[in-house]
This record gives C-alpha cells, structure tokens and sequence, in this order.
C-alpha cells in the first residue's frame, strides 16, 4: 500500500512541477492574456494544493507520527 502512496504522490509532484515550469514561462510572456495568466495562477494554486496534501501524507507515514505506529 506504501508503494502505490509513494507512486500517486511521485505523480502528483511531476504534474506540480510541470506547471511550475508552464507558469514561470507564462509569466514571463509579455504577450500573455488575462485569462492565460488567470489559468496559469488556477494551476498554480492546485500545484501547491498537491505538493501541501503529499507532505501531509508522507507525514502521516512517518513512524512516531499522529495516530501512526513506530
């Protein structure tokens, strides 16, 4: 069960990641729209909300951790 947690959470940081890299380069685009940048910001904030949710899951993991046994 540990792996296919640790493979879905490995997922979820490279789709992060990826759009860390779309957005960085969105807003250094001059040529970039409102909606383009509003869309950019949305994908932004669920990356941050992904990468937040697998900390607290790894966390959770973590012997000694609450409600989890060494």
């Amino acid at each position: 069960m540990n792996h296919l947690a640790d493979v879905m959470e490995g997922e979820m940081l490279v789709m992060a990641r990826a759009d860390v890299a779309r957005g960085r380069a969105m807003a250094g685009d001059p040529e970039a729209s409102g909606a383009e940048l509003r869309r950019a910001v949305r994908y932004l904030a669920q990356a941050v909300e992904d990468a937040a949710l697998v900390a607290d899951l790894r966390g959770e993991r973590l012997p000694g951790a609450a409600g989890v046994e060494a």
